[in-house]
């Protein structure tokens, strides 16, 4: 089978391998959609996995189990997450999936850039998803973007009625945007880019300030009558877009970065 392999960054390698076998409690999944991280691209955070088969967002049809899987079946189409919790430890009880210690050893083998790919027996039995009839492949690739909003809305507490403000308009902050306005919150989107900040009011942000033309924090006050935002998500990097999500949070409000 053909995959992806990085090297660096800027050097990325179609090669052969063999197709991998699925063990006890395994899944072979054949791969139909891969999505791309920001993480897959970022230099200095890939070069220390290299040389390594990219990928962690992949939609496909089951084709092979081990033995005792009762999961999945042959057939199924499925989102594989490259990582899986235990559910029982100490941080799993605490809400701290990602210090669990089964997540942190698992992943998906060789990874999701390549023709086929092995499901680990914890990621299967406890995170392995069952793609609705109706969902394309590709759609499906978002089932783990989604999740980081999922868990970073929670993290930031918000609630039905509250005032959110997104910065940064690109994938996430659009996922953000579309469920929180989902669950009641009033979104507020902040962006550089006119197509960006058009596409967020259509997927329900109601306001859209363009940071070149108007002062963010001073747009806040004004749309929210001086209470400023109950939670800000800062999507950005740099120290000026953390300053600014800073500015626009107004009392007993949280920042998630």
């Amino acid at each position: 089978m053909r995959v992806a392999k990085l090297y660096t960054a800027d050097d990325i390698r179609v090669e052969e391998t063999p197709i991998p076998e699925p063990g006890p409690g395994e899944a072979l999944v054949r791969t139909r959609a891969c999505g791309i991280c920001t993480g897959d691209i970022m230099g200095w955070y890939m070069q220390r996995k290299a040389p390594l088969v990219f990928g962690h967002e992949p939609t496909g049809d089951v084709v092979r189990v081990g033995a005792g899987v009762a999961a999945v079946r042959e057939g199924d189409r499925v989102f594989a997450h490259h990582h899986a919790p235990c559910g029982t430890c100490r941080m799993c009880r605490r809400g701290e999936y990602v210090h669990c210690k089964t997540w942190r050893k698992t992943n998906l083998a060789p990874g999701g850039m390549s023709e086929y790919f092995v499901v680990p027996a914890p990621n299967v039995a406890a995170d392995t998803l069952r793609l609705p009839d109706g969902l394309a492949y590709e759609s499906g690739t978002l089932v783990e973007p989604l999740a980081c909003v999922v868990k970073s809305l929670r993290r930031g507490g918000m609630r039905a009625g509250d005032t959110v403000v997104v910065i940064g308009a690109g994938i996430m902050g659009q996922l953000h945007v579309v469920l929180a306005a989902c669950e009641g919150a009033r979104v507020i989107v902040a962006d550089r880019v006119p197509f960006r900040l058009s596409r967020a009011r259509e997927l329900g942000a109601e306001h859209a300030i363009d940071v070149d033309r108007m002062n963010l924090a001073e747009a806040v006050g004004e749309v929210t009558g001086g209470a400023m935002a109950d939670v800000v998500v800062v999507g950005p990097g740099s120290i000026e877009a953390m300053e600014a999500g800073l500015v626009c949070a107004g009392p007993a409000s949280r920042v998630v970065r």
